[in-house]
């Protein structure tokens, strides 16, 4: 054999070789890359949410935490901790689910697995978690109100009465289109259906912000007849009023929400509307979507009391007293398909007063009271009411000190409808004393 000959076979085998070789490297399995959203169990809830912005915001707007230096120091020490802690605090996921009695988790992937040692170790001493003897990795408190999942990857706290039951392995990953409504930060889910499986035809998204202001935007998107609907495009009639310190509006279609709505929601509605009392459940039943109430501003009300005096001859005489009153300006409206029989309920109801066409509600001056054909109206003085021009199925707007902002709730697409709460003063809600009650009028 000569030289030539044989460099080419050798080049030949070098080169079958080198075939043979990326031929078998391509056949072995990759290892996939690790999503923390593939580990996540599809909750009722759940948010992608940055943690160090979700600190900011406790530490910069509850009043809990402004009033409290202990707290806003203990806060600010937790998040330097949880910056050391080898979590990505950056994308971490949160879910709440309704059933098992309520159960919070929080899912963060783990980064540095030495600084989380460190910080788990710590964590065990803090909460006093005990392991779990049937399955490694797993840790639960001794009131069972906390229990974490320790993986190689990732780490699951569960808060909540269900904490334990929630220590379960996943089976399956949860569906693409669950994943995709939550691939940015500050995406949000509702699972509206109560599915196992988040339903594409009937789900909610939610997104919030702080800033000068907190801003919610909920979309719920139903692809067929959305339960929601404004009633046959009908304005609601409004009280007038100088001032609008408050004023609230109801627009609903109820037989078709009734109809349309789906079978998580009614139950969910059903548990809420059985704990109200007997006469608030029948006048709701009564009730055909529509209300409005709006106040604001003063009127003088004058009151005549008649009095029996004797004269110098000691003849009985009557005299006339006019005192004028400065009161609340409101005036309500209540669509209903039983006029008498929703003043009979109304006058079972606590803290209400209905006798000879006069309403009295606590904190309220008397209002004048008529009913209609389809209807019942409350006012502090007799006027025309007005046709409301908000095209929303709700819409709240308050202007006091202490509690300023509005909520609306609309259909802004066919399949889509929109719930919206802007709050510009929030203050009285965790501190009544900052509500000024005289700033109605």
């Amino acid at each position: 054999m000569n030289k030539k000959l044989k460099v080419t076979i050798a080049i030949l085998i070098l080169l079958f070789g080198v075939v043979t070789l990326i031929l078998f490297l391509r056949s072995q399995p990759t290892k996939e890359k690790f999503h923390l959203i593939n580990q996540v169990s599809e909750a009722d809830i759940a948010y992608h949410a940055d943690l160090d912005e979700v600190l900011d915001d406790i530490i910069q707007y509850n009043s809990e935490v402004k009033r409290s230096l202990t707290n806003k120091v203990a806060l600010n020490k937790l998040k330097n901790q949880l910056n050391n802690s080898g979590l990505d605090n950056k994308h971490i996921f949160i879910t709440h689910s309704f059933k098992d009695k309520g159960t919070t988790s929080i899912y963060a992937e783990i980064l540095d697995s030495t600084a989380f040692n460190s910080t788990f170790n710590q964590l065990r001493t803090l909460l006093s978690l005990k392991s779990l003897k049937y399955s490694i990795g797993y840790f639960i408190s001794e009131n069972k109100r906390t229990s974490i999942e320790k993986h190689e990857q990732y780490v699951k706290f569960n808060f909540g009465k269900g904490a334990e039951n929630a220590l379960t392995v996943q089976e399956t990953k949860p569906s693409v289109f669950f994943t995709q409504q939550l691939e940015k930060v500050n995406d949000g889910i509702i699972n509206t259906t109560g599915t196992p499986k988040l339903d594409s035809t009937d789900y909610a998204t939610f997104t919030y912000s702080y800033g000068n202001e907190f801003n919610l935007t909920i979309d719920w998107n139903v692809s067929e007849n959305p339960p929601l609907q404004l009633k046959n495009n009908q304005s609601v009639q409004l009280y007038p009023t100088s001032l609008k310190m408050i004023r609230a509006i109801t627009n609903v279609d109820i037989e078709h929400a009734k109809k349309h709505l789906n079978q998580n929601l009614k139950d969910l509605i059903l548990i809420q509307f059985k704990k109200l009392p007997v006469s608030a459940q029948e006048l709701l039943k009564i009730w055909t979507g529509q209300s409005s109430i709006q106040m604001g501003g003063k009127i003088a009300q004058e009151t005549v009391q008649i009095t029996t005096e004797f004269d110098d001859d000691f003849n009985q005489v009557e005299k006339r007293i006019v005192k004028v009153d400065s009161i609340l300006n409101i005036g309500l409206y209540w669509a209903t398909s039983q006029p008498s029989q929703t003043l009979e309920l109304l006058n079972k109801l606590p803290n209400v007063n209905f006798e000879k066409d006069k309403l009295q509600i606590a904190l309220l001056p008397s209002l004048n009271t008529i009913t209609e054909e389809k209807s019942v109206k409350s006012t502090s003085q007799n006027v025309d009411f007005e046709g409301n021009k908000e095209n929303k199925l709700l819409y709240l707007n308050i202007d006091i000190k202490g509690l300023k902002g509005n909520l609306s709730i609309e259909n802004i697409s066919k399949e889509t409808i929109q719930l919206q709460l802007k709050l510009e003063d929030w203050k009285g809600l965790s501190n009544p004393k900052e509500l000024d009650i005289s700033s109605f009028w």
